[in-house]
Order: structure tokens, then C-alpha cells, then sequence
């Protein structure tokens, strides 16, 4: 039995979102030769690095009725690249597209762009 002066002490921490495995693809080829998938996956992993500080939870192989997952598309013009990018949660569509642009030689920064938006997002709600 805890008394109330206990349990007004213990301090609980908040809820992490939860993340799995994304999937990109370029709408043209069908296939993800940018590499957008591992690289988002390398920074949701960075995020979510065991300590509790940690800001999100991240398990590539986990799914569930309350984790959220980035998908998205692109097409390449040239030296255009445009992601079409979308937020689920549990297999359900809850954000709607929001699109991330930028040069070809640029690549390797969009997986950070992504992320930062969807997490801009997450923290709003």
C-alpha cells in the first residue's frame, strides 16, 4: 500500500513515440537507389540511442497498433530530387503528405530533413 505523500513523488517518465521501419522508393524505377530508407534509419537509430533521454524509441522490426512509420516516394529531374513523404501510424495514414526538395548532391541530407520535420510533427500532438 503507498501512502498519497508517496505516490505524489514518483515521477513516471512520458511516453516515447514509437518508430519502425520505413520504406522509400523512386516512383520511376520502383526501387530506392538513394539510399533514403538506411538513411533514415540511421538517424531515427541515432535518435533513439539507449539512454533515457532519448526522445523517440526506435525498433525496425517492430509493429503495432501505436507506432509510427515514414513512408514516402521520389522522383529525380535532373539534378532535382522530390520527396513526397507520409506519416502512419499503425498501418493508418494520420499526417498528410508534406514534400521535402532539394539537389541530387544534396542526398545524404534528406534522410535529416524528413526526420526533423515528421518529429516537428509528433511533438505538436
Amino acid at each position: 500500500m503507498v501512502y498519497e505523500d508517496v505516490r505524489n513523488t514518483i515521477v513516471l517518465p512520458f511516453e516515447k513515440p514509437m518508430f519502425t521501419r520505413s520504406e522509400f522508393r523512386n516512383v520511376d524505377l520502383r526501387t530506392d537507389y538513394l539510399k533514403l530508407r538506411a538513411l533514415v534509419y540511421k538517424e531515427l537509430g541515432e535518435m533513439s540511442e539507449n539512454n533515457t533521454s532519448a526522445l523517440i524509441i526506435y525498433s525496425p522490426e517492430y509493429d503495432g497498433t501505436n507506432v509510427f512509420a515514414i513512408s514516402g516516394d521520389y522522383t529525380v529531374k535532373g539534378n532535382e530530387v522530390i520527396i513526397s513523404v507520409i506519416l502512419t501510424k499503425g498501418g493508418t495514414d494520420i499526417k498528410t503528405t508534406f514534400e521535402i526538395k532539394g539537389q541530387l548532391h544534396e542526398a545524404a541530407t534528406f534522410s535529416k530533413s524528413i526526420v526533423t520535420a515528421v518529429m516537428d510533427w509528433v511533438k505538436k500532438k
